[in-house]
């Protein structure tokens, strides 16, 4: 037997009648069938909805924002390094022979 609500109490009779002890529970609390009901609610209401998708969005292009931008800084090392050994040459070449760097590009 289960102590059940406004005094009352449950038995297996009540599972023998054809009702199961969860419906004559929710039946004799109606507290929990607001609660029930809040929920079913909650989960159909779609309002906000649309903030989690913009969330979602957002949060995608940063993400993309921030692999691009690792992706091109990582590629450009070498190609940087190399413009900068040739400018280096081509100023130590040209203060060496000519005493100008004007011709360095």
């Amino acid at each position: 037997m289960f102590r059940g609500g406004r005094g009352g109490y449950f038995s297996a009779h009540y599972c023998l009648e054809g009702e199961t002890l969860l419906m004559k529970l929710v039946q004799r609390m109606p507290r929990a069938r607001d609660v029930l009901a809040g929920t079913r609610a909650f989960a159909r209401d779609e309002r906000g909805l649309v903030t989690v998708e913009w969330v979602s969005l957002a949060g995608a292009v940063v993400i993309g924002g921030i692999t691009v931008a690792w992706l091109v800084l990582n590629t450009l090392i070498t190609p940087a390094n190399n413009v900068a050994s040739n400018v280096q040459q081509c100023e130590t070449s040209a203060a060496q022979h000519t005493g100008s760097t004007r011709n360095c590009q």
